[in-house]
């Protein structure tokens, strides 16, 4: 059973904002996400305008996808296939399509973002996942996210980020080293964001207790690459 806890992470560098939240529910999908949904509805609450890509516009089976955002453009994917089955426990978060993959996998913006989310399933055996963010000046920065998915589970979790004062044109989501593991994406969202105060705020859901949550205090979260 998780564990529900909220956490405030200390400042980190210039505006930059996490929201993650996890559900830790082994067995097949579909598994809970109330927690992973909440740490989602708190992201979009923070931005003043989003879209979301649910991959269901894209035919199954299509690799390397171009993403589209409405009026925030389109993006192009590399090491990636649209599924629209469970895939080793990966599977979708709406609708029936998502994003899966043994890779890591980078996505190239065609308009420079500020703020990305998106939820996450079978990311278990690795317990290596992050992104890793790309601006417009060539600045690499390292978001690692903190999951702590059991093995062979039906697993989910959110992850979102916000920095109002960067642009980023690529974000890679990263694995293990050598594919060691696939993992599905799903509901990818970008907007702009409103958040305004120069802190790292992390919400942070289900599966830590305390030792987590200090550890994550210790951190900033964010480091360089």
């Amino acid at each position: 059973m998780a564990t529900a806890m909220v956490a405030i992470a200390s400042p980190a560098t210039a505006a930059l904002t996490t929201w993650f939240g996890q559900d830790l529910v082994v067995g097949n999908p579909p598994a809970s996400a109330a927690n992973s949904v909440a740490a989602r509805d708190a992201f979009i609450a923070a931005l003043s305008s989003h879209a979301t890509e649910n991959f269901d516009a894209i035919p199954a089976f299509a690799t390397n996808p171009v993403l589209n955002f409405g009026t925030f453009g389109t993006a192009i994917t590399n090491n990636s296939q649209v599924l629209n089955y469970n895939q080793f426990d990966a599977h979708a978060f709406s609708g029936s399509n998502y994003l899966w993959s043994d890779q890591s996998i980078t996505i190239t913006f065609a308009n420079a973002i500020s703020s990305f989310g998106l939820f996450g399933s079978d990311l278990n055996e690795v317990n290596v996942f992050g992104l890793q963010l790309v601006d417009t000046l060539g600045n690499i920065t390292t978001l690692a996210v903190p999951h702590s998915f059991p093995v062979d589970s039906g697993a989910n979790m959110f992850f979102g980020f916000a920095n109002p004062g960067v642009s980023y044109i690529s974000i890679t989501l990263f694995n293990a080293p050598g594919g060691q593991d696939g993992f599905g994406f799903d509901d990818l969202i970008i907007g702009t964001s409103a958040v305004p105060e120069p802190q790292s705020w992390a919400l942070m859901i289900g599966g830590f207790g305390i030792v987590g949550a200090a550890l994550r205090r210790r951190r900033t979260g964010v480091f360089a690459r």
